[in-house]
């Protein structure tokens, strides 16, 4: 009888002590991150969209544009944080693509803007901030100490 009760013991053990692994990876890659704190200084709603795909990739994969549609929605003076995922921080030749609209998500209606990222182990900063102003976009970098890869930005383009 106490032998069935050992081998549970034991599995129980065993199944904790990987769940605390597996719990400890995601939040030490979560520190380990970079971050983007995209700041809405303006009166209106920015509606931002956020890709992870390939660098130098022609089309992006249906994976990638279905990345478009969870859109994140920051109201006047306020902000939101992206970063890459598990998945693009252990990928290598990695961009980071952000997009927003000022005031409607109707291109017709809103300014628009662009910022990409490329992720890189070497070179770049931990984390960037991006205000959106009224008239302009000012991108800035953070200085937060250590991260497992680094992004570097790309050219800016805004409307």
């Amino acid at each position: 009888m106490e032998h069935k009760h050992e081998k549970k013991n034991r599995k129980f053990k065993f199944l904790s002590i990987i769940g605390v692994i597996v719990v400890f990876i995601h939040m030490v890659s979560l520190y380990f991150s970079p971050k983007i704190n995209i700041h809405n200084n303006t009166n209106k709603t920015i509606y931002i969209y956020f890709m992870q795909k390939k660098a130098n990739a022609d089309e992006p994969s249906t994976e990638e544009i279905d990345q478009l549609k969870n859109i994140k929605i920051i109201n006047p003076d306020e902000k939101a944080e992206v970063a890459p995922s598990l998945k693009t921080l252990f990928s290598d030749n990695m961009e980071l693509s952000i997009g927003w609209k000022i005031g409607s998500r109707i291109e017709l209606y809103s300014k628009s803007g662009h910022q990409g990222f490329v992720i890189d182990s070497i070179n770049g900063e931990c984390a960037f901030s991006i205000h959106i102003n009224e008239n302009d976009v000012v991108t800035i970098k953070n200085g937060k100490g250590a991260c497992y890869k680094k992004i570097s930005p790309l050219n800016l383009v805004a409307d």
